[in-house]
């Protein structure tokens, strides 16, 4: 495409290919256009949960530790469950959040002084469910 000027059209369900090869997206449902645009214009109009992972140090307590400090950012923030919850699995603490109602430096700047954190990891919402929502929900 970059070196001949030439457009490429490619069918595939394979989103990954798609995120990695093109830089627009159509998408077809019953014959008919529901999406045209570019790959980044989708992921910021319906990819906008993400979901942060902070591992701490002590392993034993944690789920005790959220409780007693009180580490609930819906509940911190005034915010519906479908907009931040926070959950603990294993060392892991994890919080899924709406970044167009919450930022990720206030989950961060929140927590923090309540855990001893050793790694922080930030998920995107992948390619693959920004489509599912559009299927399941339709565009706006």
């Amino acid at each position: 495409n970059e070196e001949f000027d030439t457009t490429v059209i490619l069918t595939t369900h394979d989103l990954v290919d798609i995120e990695e090869l093109c830089n627009r997206m159509i998408i077809i449902d019953n014959g008919q256009k529901i999406y045209d645009g570019s790959i980044q214009e989708i992921k910021n109009t319906y990819g906008y949960m993400r979901t942060v992972q902070i591992d701490v140090k002590d392993t034993l307590n944690v789920a005790d530790e959220l409780h007693l400090k009180g580490i609930d950012i819906a509940k911190a923030f005034s915010l519906t469950e479908e907009d931040a919850k926070t959950w603990v699995k294993g060392n892991s603490l994890y919080v899924h959040f709406n970044r167009n109602v919450i930022n990720i430096s206030d989950i961060v700047s929140f927590v923090m002084p309540k855990v001893q954190a050793i790694d922080i990891n930030i998920q995107e919402t992948s390619i693959e469910d920004v489509v599912k929502k559009i299927y399941r929900d339709g565009v706006n």
